[in-house]
């Protein structure tokens, strides 16, 4: 029995006997393996690390009179590789206005960024050893765009004035002839005054013969002007007026109109632009026709000429760059300078509401019913401006759409068409427009037609025989 148990306690043990040596390889070599990556992390570190010393010790690091693209921004520090390289702080290049792209590597030397000259390009590496001077030619892409006006269209005019002011004009005139039935007298008066911002104005005249004395009201008007979006508001007595195809006539009521005569530099016709770049400092100078009207000077980098504006016209516009050496760049291209269209995203309106005054002698109205009338335009493009007109009364309405186009070769073209429905005689009607205009320093032409129906009708032509069926100049 005794031996009986020892076989059955011997065998189970025979088995974790095996696994336990098992598990003591198993450790053996991980321990193998640990120490051997630990070698070999050794080994590169210290490459690496010698590596990074031999290259640190081809460095050579510089304080250089540092000249980018002709401009000179005095000494600077740069390290000077093995290889003849150039390497600047990037801090330094921001500075100097001088735009890094992401994908541009840097390297860290001493703590800061730096980034190489030959990885950015450079167009011109010149190292002056006796002198220290480094000069460096960066591509004109590198650097920030340059923009330069020469006109700033700016719609807010600021306006310095007193909280009260008055004025008062007046005319007088006298004639005779050879009796004394062609004696006349004539005075004409002004007066007005502005307080908080609003001009209350007044004119008047009056006139004496022999025959009899008569006196008018000309205008009577209280005027706000919007100096910041460069709008006009009138009440009293103002010229309303639709556009092409409508009418324009004296009213009573309220006005409001874009008027950018309030900025007298503003210029709202589209104007032209011109896009280049410069490797050196440069002058520009732009000419129309050959005749200068401007001229700047530009850093290196692109740059951008806008709103350049001379007389109306097809015109040659040529653009000379010259860089600091002397050397000259001239670029031409045509453009069409036109006075009917206007600039993208400028807008210019007219509406009007009140009673037509048809004489100017009393404030009576009563003849005349309430009457609505305007148009509405747009650039939408620096060639093509959009509109809408129309004009209303209780009897009648006229309204339609407006274009003008121009070719910077080939001139402008002005369509218009307005329909009209007059309920009390049931007619209807249309009209359109067309016109073209071509005008250079050697030539001027114009064609324009006009065609009514019989049935068109706006609130000043109200009678087919009061205007023209047909009309080409």
């Amino acid at each position: 029995m005794v031996g009986g148990s020892r076989l059955h306690f011997s065998s189970p043990h025979r088995p974790n006997h095996f696994g336990g040596d098992a598990r003591v390889s198993l450790t053996r070599l991980q321990l193998l393996a640990r120490a051997l990556l630990l070698s070999l992390a050794l080994i590169f570190q210290s490459a690496a690390a010698l590596e990074a010393d031999e290259t640190a010790s081809s460095d050579t690091t510089i304080i250089v009179d540092f000249k980018l693209n002709g401009q000179a921004f005095g000494e600077i520090e740069s390290v000077r590789s093995a290889d003849g390289d150039f390497w600047i702080r990037v801090e330094d290049l921001g500075t100097f206005k001088v735009t890094i792209g992401t994908g541009v590597g840097t390297r860290t030397i001493g703590g800061q960024s730096h980034v190489s000259m030959r990885s950015l390009g450079a167009l011109k590496m010149a190292f002056e050893e006796r002198t220290l001077s480094l000069s460096v030619d960066l591509p004109a892409a590198f650097f920030p765009l340059e923009k330069t006006n020469q006109y700033l269209q700016s719609f807010s005019v600021r306006a310095t004035e007193s909280p009260f002011s008055s004025f008062f004009n007046y005319r007088v005139a006298a004639s005779r002839g050879n009796t004394s039935d062609t004696q006349q007298y004539a005075l004409a008066g002004e007066a007005g005054f502005r307080f908080s911002g609003i001009l209350f104005r007044h004119e008047a005249g009056w006139t004496r013969s022999a025959e009899n004395t008569n006196s008018m009201r000309v205008a009577t008007q209280a005027i706000y002007d919007d100096t910041e979006r460069l709008n006009r508001w009138t009440l009293g007595d103002s010229t309303a007026t639709s556009g092409t195809l409508g009418s324009a006539f004296p009213l009573i009521g309220l006005n409001l109109t874009r008027l950018y005569a309030i900025n007298p530099s503003f210029v709202r016709q589209p104007l032209a632009t011109f896009a280049g770049s410069a490797l050196l400092p440069s002058q520009i100078e732009v000419l129309a026709s050959g005749v200068p009207i401007y001229r700047g000077d530009v850093k290196p980098g692109p740059f951008e000429l806008r709103d350049l504006f001379y007389a109306n016209g097809a015109r040659n516009i040529d653009v000379r760059v010259r860089d600091m050496l002397g050397r000259v760049e001239t670029v031409t291209f045509p453009f069409y300078f036109a006075e009917g269209l206007l600039a993208k995203g400028l807008s210019e309106y007219n509406f009007s509401f009140g009673r037509r005054r048809d004489t100017p002698l009393t404030f009576d109205t009563s003849q005349s019913r309430l009457t609505a009338l305007g148009f509405y335009r747009t650039g939408l493009t620096n060639s093509l401006t959009v509109g809408f007109r129309g004009e209303a009364n209780h009897d009648l309405w006229n309204a339609g759409p407006t274009v003008a186009a121009k070719s910077d070769k080939f001139g402008v073209v002005e369509l218009a068409y307005s329909a009209s429905n007059r309920n009390s005689v049931a007619s209807r009607g249309s009209a359109y427009s067309f016109a073209y205009t071509f005008a250079s320093e050697f030539l001027t032409a114009r064609y324009s037609r006009l065609r009514f129906s019989d049935g068109y009708a706006s609130l000043v032509l109200l009678q087919p025989d009061s205007r023209p069926i047909r009309d080409d100049r």
